[in-house]
């Protein structure tokens, strides 16, 4: 590969391929080197550039994309996208809670969908093959994948039996059954559609919400209950909590009027995920439903909020002084922090050190991205961050290789 990529360590050597981290100068970013062992065997070669082709489709927000490829007689190897995070297995020795097991089974389901809808059957279905990274799944190996109706599997790390018929959907969801079933032990059977599977775990939440009911029904006739008033007023939060309501949805009924967000404890909680929102478009046509009276009581936050939602009217340095100023906790710092990559915002140093000050001098991997993503695009002011580095933490290792 070539000299963009700088060799950080080895992750993993399989009898096909050597799973390399690298760190990209151009970027500043760290990324997976994929290569394969032995580019003499069509077999393998063919399942590798099958692997390539699959990521280069790019079917989901969740799977790795490709960001350099190189294949000639010698050498087949390419680069792609680095999720940070634990593999599902050492995820589920966390002992998840219900509903983050849901989001994670969901998020695994719609990436498994979104590939059979490509043509191909995913098969080789581990633990090792999932990065859980901000609640959700991400799908990193593609190697043992086959085509729609292939009769023949070539690569696999677990036995799987020989059948006379070709492979389908339904065959592909059988051999994902046992890593579902880590996930979410309730799956006592397999299911034919990732529809079933849906409703399932739809029903399993549905039980479970009635479970809290009842519970609190109880809690409500031994300390007297809660006002009407404050149950409604609770309600959406309550149903947004539960993923009964989206932000899609929530404008689609209309929700955000006037009296809405007269409601402080809405204003707080929605504004909070309208920062987290990865649609700026849906975000944008938020904004406009917040009054006047609203905007100006929570200046900062609505500008932050703009920033991330590719709104730079207000982009100018008292602004940006303004709102880093107003922050204290930690969350709103790593918030800040990532906006300011994402729209290329370079602060001063004084700036960065109030930020990381947010931190309580603890190892934060958000500081050392900023601080690599400055020297990514050569800024010289950047604030010591040695108060937040972790030796053992390979953001740190990579930190230290561009000293």
């Amino acid at each position: 590969m070539n000299e963009r990529f700088e060799y950080v360590k080895t992750i993993a050597i399989t009898q096909i391929s050597k799973v390399d981290l690298v760190l990209d100068t151009k970027t500043g970013q760290t990324c997976i080197l994929k290569s394969l062992l032995h580019p003499q065997d069509a077999i393998l070669r063919h399942q590798f550039l099958q692997e390539i082709q699959i990521l280069s489709l790019n079917f989901s927000e969740f799977v790795p994309h490709l960001i350099d490829i190189e294949c000639d007689v010698d050498t087949y190897c390419f680069v792609q996208q680095y999720f940070y995070g634990p593999t599902l297995k050492e995820w589920l020795a966390s002992n998840p809670p219900f509903q983050e097991r849901k989001q994670i089974m969901l998020s695994l389901i719609d990436q498994l969908d979104a590939l059979h809808q490509c043509g191909y059957l995913y098969i080789d279905h581990k633990g090792e093959n999932i990065i859980v990274s901000q609640k959700k799944a991400h799908l990193i190996d593609f190697n043992g994948c086959v085509p729609l109706n292939a009769s023949t599997i070539y690569v696999s790390s677990q036995s799987i039996q020989s059948k006379a018929e070709n492979l389908t959907i339904k065959d592909d969801l059988l051999l994902l059954h046992p890593l579902l079933k880590q996930i979410f032990p309730k799956l006592d059977h397999p299911f034919y559609s990732t529809k079933q599977l849906r409703r399932f775990l739809n029903n399993s939440t549905s039980a479970y919400r009635r479970i809290s009911i009842v519970f609190s029904v109880c809690l409500f006739i031994v300390i007297g209950g809660w006002t009407v008033n404050f149950k409604q007023e609770t309600n959406v939060i309550k149903a947004y909590r539960q993923q009964e309501e989206t932000l899609y949805s929530l404008l689609e009924k209309e929700q955000f009027d006037f009296e809405f967000w007269k409601e402080d404890q809405y204003v707080l909680f929605f504004l909070k995920e309208l920062l987290k929102s990865e649609d700026p478009a849906l975000v944008r046509t938020i904004l406009e439903t917040i009054p006047d009276s609203v905007r100006e009581k929570y200046r900062e936050e609505i500008c932050l909020i703009e920033w991330n939602s590719l709104i730079f009217d207000d982009l100018d340095d008292e602004s940006i002084t303004k709102v880093v100023d107003h922050i204290q906790l930690a969350d709103q710092a790593k918030l800040l922090l990532n906006v300011c990559m994402q729209n290329e915002i370079y602060l001063t140093i004084a700036q960065q050190e109030h930020l990381f000050s947010c931190f309580g001098r603890k190892h934060t991997q958000e500081i050392v991205e900023y601080a690599m993503f400055l020297k990514s695009r050569s800024i010289c002011e950047i604030a010591d961050i040695e108060p937040y580095l972790d030796e053992k933490d390979e953001m740190t290792q990579l930190w230290r290789k561009t000293q």
